[in-house]
């Protein structure tokens, strides 16, 4: 896990799946980082 600041807000990137980001265009991808649910972006 990577822990950051952004705008004065703690935030951390996680390796996951498509599914966990959120987004229904990403669902079947599988090799992703995760930043919160709605962001995150995965390797095609």
């Amino acid at each position: 896990m990577i822990r950051f600041e952004r705008d004065g807000v703690a935030e951390s990137i996680s390796a996951g799946n498509g599914e966990q980001t959120g987004m229904k265009w990403l669902a079947d991808e599988k090799n992703c980082l995760l930043v919160k649910e709605g962001e995150g972006w995965c390797r095609r």
